[in-house]
């Protein structure tokens, strides 16, 4: 198993946005498949979220005047939110979002550390359901820099089809009871001609069908000079 003290999520691309992305919610579960308790001061994200992003940025929970700027009126989408335990879920106040980094030199960065290390047989993510194209689609995950997954997150369902957001599973153990539960929630994109690398104690153990491009990354012009849109909490997007 992948064991380690510092989790990193780089974040590739979206469904389609261009602007912003997020998620619902992130597990990680130890050798005994038992999900590990995480705090608040155990996560951080770069961009952390949304409140990062002035009014003019596309912030409108962020007043204009920064002396303004008290704990009231930020933006509720907080890195914390990912850890809170409300996974499927509608209610933005549970979910995470911020500022889409589109140069993969410098992405989207999430960062879960622990004191000592733990072996991880399981991640579980939920992806952003308020705006689905906002969600993560190609991202990758690093245990102590070492690179253990390359691959694609599940869109989330459109809330008007009332689907239940059930979330991803991304295995790092082949024990049968653990595929048994979790085998319907594993997610592979073939329509895209998904790419996905596993690693275990720095060795290739799978890789998937190569993929020339970066699917549900936007395709068109470069939008360096298109405003970004506004975003609050408790609004449509």
């Amino acid at each position: 198993l992948p064991c380690g003290q510092l989790i990193k999520f780089e974040l590739l691309s979206t469904w389609g946005d261009i602007h912003y992305i997020g998620l619902n919610s992130i597990e990680l579960y130890d050798h005994n498949f038992q999900k590990l308790q995480i705090s608040p001061f155990q996560i951080c994200a770069v961009p952390s979220s949304v409140n990062d992003l002035s009014p003019n940025q596309g912030n409108l929970s962020v007043p204009s005047n920064n002396a303004g700027n008290t704990n009231s009126n930020r933006d509720p989408r907080t890195i914390d939110k990912l850890v809170d335990g409300v996974n499927n879920t509608w209610d933005d106040s549970h979910m995470w979002l911020a500022a889409f980094c589109q140069n993969h030199q410098q992405p989207n960065v999430i960062y879960l550390w622990f004191d000592c290390p733990v072996a991880l047989s399981m991640v579980k993510i939920w992806n952003y359901s308020k705006t689905p194209t906002r969600g993560v689609h190609h991202f990758q995950i690093y245990i102590d820099d070492s690179l253990i997954y390359d691959g694609h997150a599940k869109r989330a369902p459109d809330r008007s089809a009332g689907a239940r957001h059930s979330g991803q599973s991304i295995l790092f153990c082949s024990h049968p009871d653990l595929i048994n539960k979790e085998s319907a929630n594993v997610y592979s994109d073939y329509s895209q001609d998904q790419s996905v690398v596993l690693y275990d104690e720095r060795r290739l153990v799978h890789s998937g069908s190569g993929s020339s491009g970066q699917p549900g990354m936007y395709s068109g012009p470069q939008p360096f000079n298109m405003p970004r849109p506004m975003t609050m909490a408790g609004n449509a997007k």
